[in-house]
């Protein structure tokens, strides 16, 4: 099927309700605009059965099985229910006493403002205060890492070694933590340059020096 460009999903969240844990609420941010809102879920990721519409963009989803594991994807849709953009990544869920805020498609990224490296996010709702962790190398396991720092924005600098004689990378893990005390992982660990930095306009001027004489090079045989 033909999926037109212009609308997306963005964050997707999922919280339990607050009495009956068999109900879960799904709230999601939309990228454009779309009248309506196609909700696929089921326990079969490669088989989302069940489905709902719906013109806003939340929806409360009841009778779940407490201990399931679901899976959601949501799809914006025109008024005759054709695709009309980008559907959100597959959301995984596992419905129970343990469930408060989850929170999937933010990504965390490395950039430069000004002379300074900072891990950058967006904004979640719910959230108390945001806790780094960095290793020197890839794991999965949030205990093998080193905690280094919170803040409560979304923003957090760390150390760039700018006359490093080769490129160093570090890997760092970001955890939000919910106001209801519930920790949630905001993205998968994160490869990020620490170092040097490249010195573009340096590499500039010696291409432009080696070719100036070549240049002259190829005058002087003539």
């Amino acid at each position: 099927m033909l999926i037109q460009t212009g609308s997306a999903i963005g964050k997707v969240r999922l919280y339990s309700d607050s009495i009956d844990k068999s109900k879960l609420n799904v709230t999601w941010e939309v990228i454009g605009s779309a009248p309506q809102f196609k909700i696929e879920y089921s326990t079969d990721r490669n088989n989302l059965s069940d489905n709902q519409i719906v013109q806003t963009n939340e929806i409360q989803i009841q009778n779940l099985t407490i201990g399931d594991t679901y899976y959601f994807r949501i799809t914006p849709l025109d008024g005759n229910g054709n695709p009309i953009g980008n559907p959100s990544e597959i959301s995984e869920v596992k419905i129970g006493d343990g469930l408060s805020c989850i929170v999937d498609g933010i990504t965390v990224t490395g950039q430069k403002i000004g002379d300074k490296y900072y891990l950058v996010r967006s904004a979640v709702n719910n959230i108390e205060k945001y806790i780094i962790y960095r290793s020197e190398f890839e794991t999965q396991d949030i205990s093998q890492i080193q905690k280094i720092g919170e803040t409560t924005g979304t923003m957090f600098e760390y150390p760039f070694n700018a006359n490093s004689k080769t490129k160093k990378y570090e890997y760092y893990q970001v955890e939000g933590l919910c106001m209801d005390g519930t920790s949630l992982k905001i993205d998968s660990m994160k490869k990020i340059q620490t170092g040097p930095a490249e010195n573009i306009l340096l590499i500039i001027v010696m291409s432009f020096f080696f070719y100036t004489i070549y240049r002259l090079y190829g005058l002087s045989k003539n």
